[in-house]
């Protein structure tokens, strides 16, 4: 007895942030109706690795799987959220940076380049010198879980010492302190 294919399209499910976007695809053969896991808050390649054991076929577009940053991209939601889906039917899933994520989270700075930079800019003595607190740059770094080294050369900053890098888990870091002007911070992913 030979097996029978189905001749339905499969189910699409597509990831996407800003300027990246993932296609995923169910393989051709196999039941009309398919169990789709909710991947929502995974780190994508986490998200892909389930998807494919659920049976998807993955197809990157936008993030390469072998990007060095594309442990920085976590599943923001999906439609549907999960349950069965039939063959044919797209699945629509929304990606964002870490930078995005720790913005959200902590309602705080600007967020540029298609979630691949982060701007943070603390005020200072100067009028319009810019609008965070220090807790709120202080909640960015938590949510980013920037090392206590890192903290501390921020921290010691002096005007004097002009602008100031570092960088950890792919994210690169510059900064410069001025009384003036406050703990500027810009963060972009490598």
């Amino acid at each position: 007895m030979s097996a029978r294919r189905s001749t339905a399209p499969a189910p699409r499910a597509v990831l996407g942030a800003v300027f990246a976007s993932t296609v995923l695809t169910l393989a051709a053969c196999g039941p009309a109706e398919v169990a789709l896991p909710d991947v929502s808050g995974e780190p994508v390649t986490e998200a892909l690795a389930t998807l494919e054991e659920a049976g998807f076929e993955v197809d990157l577009r936008g993030l390469e799987a072998d990007d060095d940053n594309v442990e920085a991209w976590t599943v923001r939601s999906q439609t549907p959220a999960s349950g069965q889906v039939t063959r044919g039917e797209t699945i629509t899933i929304r990606v964002r940076s870490i930078l995005n994520a720790a913005r959200d989270a902590c309602d705080a700075g600007e967020v540029a380049d298609g979630g691949r930079t982060l701007v943070l800019d603390m005020h200072g003595e100067q009028l319009f010198s810019g609008d965070l607190e220090y807790a709120d740059v202080r909640c960015v770094l938590d949510e980013l879980d920037v090392p206590q080294a890192v903290l501390t050369k921020m921290g010691a900053t002096r005007s004097l010492d002009g602008r100031q890098e570092d960088d950890w888990n792919g994210i690169n870091a510059s900064w410069s302190y001025h009384p003036r002007t406050g703990l500027d911070v810009v963060l972009e992913l490598d």
